[in-house]
């Protein structure tokens, strides 16, 4: 494994992700948190959702892929209906908002608050030297 910059660390990574990969980034650190299975997480995130605004984005999915035809995913649902960033909010919570505070407390770092732009891709030269895989 490369070493990796100071910023990056244990959550550096993430600003680096689209909000898309965030939001499955969170899930999946809420699954492993809760021990429960990546659907169960979903799941989780519709209740938290539906706590915080009283509706849930699964019913709202459904109605949207009754209207269009198309089989939605529900990051799809909130990439489309323009909720990500507040969706993202809820999911950091989610996981007591840990990768947040991180994130303030490396704000020094300079790259720590970048987040990728939707359309970059994930093969693109340069961004996966930045991710702290092997």
């Amino acid at each position: 494994m490369r070493t990796l910059p100071e910023w990056q660390g244990e959550y550096g990574y993430f600003p680096l992700l689209t909000q898309r990969e965030q939001l499955n980034d969170l899930v999946h650190k809420y699954a492993q948190i809760n021990g429960c299975d990546y659907r169960g997480a979903w799941k989780a995130l519709d209740k938290a959702w539906e706590k915080e605004t009283g509706k849930t984005l699964s019913l709202f999915r459904a109605l949207m892929q009754r209207e269009t035809g198309e089989k939605i995913t529900l990051p799809e649902y909130v990439m489309r209906a323009g909720l990500m960033e507040r969706v993202l909010v809820v999911a950091h919570g989610m996981i007591g908002n840990v990768i947040i505070m991180w994130l303030n407390e490396h704000a020094g770092y300079g790259m720590c608050n970048q987040t990728a732009m939707e359309n970059d891709r994930q093969d693109a030269p340069g961004r996966q030297d930045q991710l702290p895989f092997p």
